[in-house]
């Protein structure tokens, strides 16, 4: 019983963002990237790649990936110049920022590693 030493943080820059939000205009806002993406291992054709970070499956049409460029089978390795390690730390990265910021995605391609410019979209 009791704590057994796990913990939960809120990183004080994502907290600092939605309390603004919250302050400035009643509610709250997420960054949606608008592509469903998988782990490397968990994608038939990366599997195996040597390459670290998430893999796009799937993409919304006219959504901020699409927008940006991405195309299926690329790999997302950072987010704002914060590596990525697989599909939970994309989505993690992408929820700090407000719905309609905008980022550097890194991506591989291929053997081909390029950096886009996103404009995140909003999750409802």
């Amino acid at each position: 019983a009791g704590s057994i030493g796990v913990g939960f943080a809120i990183p004080s820059n994502l907290a600092k963002r939605i309390a603004n939000e919250l302050i400035d205009t009643g509610a709250a806002t997420h960054g949606l990237l608008g592509a469903t993406v998988a782990d490397i291992e968990d994608v038939e054709s990366l599997a195996n790649s040597s390459v670290v970070g998430a893999g796009v499956v799937d993409l919304t049409a006219g959504g901020a990936a699409a927008k940006a460029g991405l195309r299926v089978g690329d790999v997302i390795t950072q987010v704002g110049g914060i590596p990525i390690s697989g599909k939970t730390d994309l989505t993690a990265q992408v929820r700090t920022f407000a719905a309609g910021a905008t980022t550097t995605v890194t991506f591989v391609r291929g053997d081909q590693a390029s950096t886009v410019d996103v404009t995140l979209g909003a999750l409802q």
